[in-house]
């Protein structure tokens, strides 16, 4: 038990230095050359375009857009890195648990208690989260396919579930620094880390329609 902790600590903070250490060298993906502009309208493509319908967001907003759309990514981190699609997470970082993750985020303290509470294994140790409650539920806020999903290292095909460690931390703190809307899209320029030379800022794209939302891009600056 102590041996998998560790590794799970050690795979957590190997996830964040490598964000930070991206923004230094110049590794950021082609999304990231977007960000050059200081207010911007982002496509969905996470590309800039210039709009005059965009509006700001008062600051007394900022709450609850942060617990809609900032709160159920902070457990698997992925607002640390450039990605146009979870498919590109799924593949830079095959060992992190990113839909158990994603699946405790989105479903709260109160859902998550109860998949924890029918689902966990006390032999292992882990959540065996079904297949469909965690596939629904990435699906309704990310366009990825079950074909996609099921590749993930933690998927087990004679179990029909993806295997979930729990988080040894509650995630990443961030802070929303401003907020745009242009039509049917909503960009929230954020920072996060501990200050100075580790403090990360990113700006995540968010698509609205009439069943909801769904999180398109991040580009981290």
């Amino acid at each position: 038990m102590k041996r998998s902790c560790f590794l799970c600590v050690m795979i957590s903070l190997c996830f964040i230095m490598s964000a930070c250490s991206a923004r230094g060298n110049g590794s950021r993906s082609s999304v990231s050359q977007t960000s050059e502009s200081s207010n911007p309208a982002l496509s969905v493509s996470g590309e800039i375009s210039a709009s005059s319908a965009v509006s700001d967001i008062p600051a007394a907003d900022y709450p609850k857009y942060y617990d809609k759309y900032i709160e159920p990514l902070k457990l698997s981190k992925i607002l640390l890195h450039d990605w146009n699609s979870l498919t590109d997470i799924l593949e830079q970082f095959p060992e992190f648990q990113t839909i158990g993750f994603l699946v405790q985020g989105i479903l709260g303290q109160e859902g998550w208690i109860a998949v924890y509470d029918e689902y966990y294994d006390e032999d292992e140790m882990s959540v065996y989260i079904p297949q469909e409650l965690a596939e629904t539920t990435v699906m309704q806020y990310f366009d990825i396919s079950i074909a996609e999903l099921r590749q993930h290292l933690y998927y087990n095909a004679d179990k029909k579930a993806y295997k979930y460690r729990l988080p040894m931390d509650d995630g990443i703190e961030v802070e929303i620094l401003s907020i745009e809307e242009n039509g049917n899209q909503i960009i929230l320029h954020c920072e996060h880390g501990s200050g100075g030379p580790d403090v990360c800022k990113n700006d995540l794209i968010i698509l609205l329609s009439d069943d909801g939302f769904k999180f398109v891009s991040n580009i981290v600056n």
